[in-house]
């Protein structure tokens, strides 16, 4: 009725990819993220990236701003999804959780330094 098809660019991107991986990669899976950690990186690898996440999560729950509020619920969503879904991978969910830890933990310092 209205003549649309697909995209043609994003499955000649897909193909290369596939081309370029040697037949796949596993972000286009539907496995955890938290799997996939543990396959590229082991155990320690994994251990490492879940306690840095959690000192991050610790750290910011302690803040008072609107944007420590935030942070912290979305940084136990984004663990969360993690380790159900593949949401470690996905550039909007990181993007805004970083900002979110950044702005928060600059408020800090900026009050800190303004008492100094």
């Amino acid at each position: 009725m209205l003549g649309l098809k697909p995209a043609e660019i994003p499955l000649e991107a897909q193909e290369t990819a596939l081309v370029a991986s040697g037949g796949g990669t596993s972000f286009n899976s539907l496995l955890p993220s938290a799997l996939g950690v543990f396959g590229d990186l082991g155990t320690l690898g994994l251990l490492t990236y879940g306690t840095l996440a959690l000192s991050l999560f610790h750290r910011l729950r302690r803040e008072k701003a609107a944007e420590g509020v935030a942070a912290p619920s979305g940084f136990a969503l984004f663990l969360v999804l993690g380790l159900v879904f593949d949401w470690w991978e996905q550039p909007p969910l990181g993007v805004v959780l970083g900002i979110l830890a950044g702005l928060s933990l600059a408020v800090r310092d900026v009050a800190r330094e303004g008492r100094a």
